[in-house]
């Protein structure tokens, strides 16, 4: 039978959840959750649902900033993106309930970076599925 549970993204579970500043501005990218080994399907199989939601800080009015989401890896299929992440607009869905699991032998990568550093947060969660 599944199991499902909830918990913090593992780029920023350190931080007690709080949103990970956006340092980087190519890739790869800040590292903000790696997927455990095991594989999606099958008996034993682990699938992370994950959602994120960013922020944009920058002091100056009406300035946007562009945020690039890789999910599960650097090569140009992963790429989110470019995303938008408004000015005044507070907290905005990025990723909504994306799947994604381990390789069986590696844990797979979601990292971001965006268009200028220290300008966007993100956080969010995962639902963590064990089959």
């Amino acid at each position: 039978m599944a199991e499902y549970s909830k918990v913090e993204l593992s780029g920023i579970a350190s931080d007690g959840g709080e949103p990970l500043l956006v340092t980087q501005t190519a890739s790869a990218g800040n590292t903000i959750h790696t997927t455990g080994i095991a594989v999606g399907s099958g008996v034993g199989g682990v699938i992370d649902e994950i959602h994120l939601y960013a922020s944009n800080n920058d002091p100056t009015p009406l300035v946007d900033h562009t945020l690039y989401v890789q999910f599960g890896g650097t090569a140009t299929r992963n790429l989110i993106g470019p995303i938008t992440v408004y000015a005044n607009g507070g907290r905005q869905a990025i990723i909504m309930g994306e799947p994604l699991s381990g390789t069986g032998a590696a844990g797979r990568v979601v990292r971001v970076y965006a268009d200028v550093a220290n300008m966007i947060t993100v956080g969010g969660y995962v639902n963590r599925y064990t089959i």
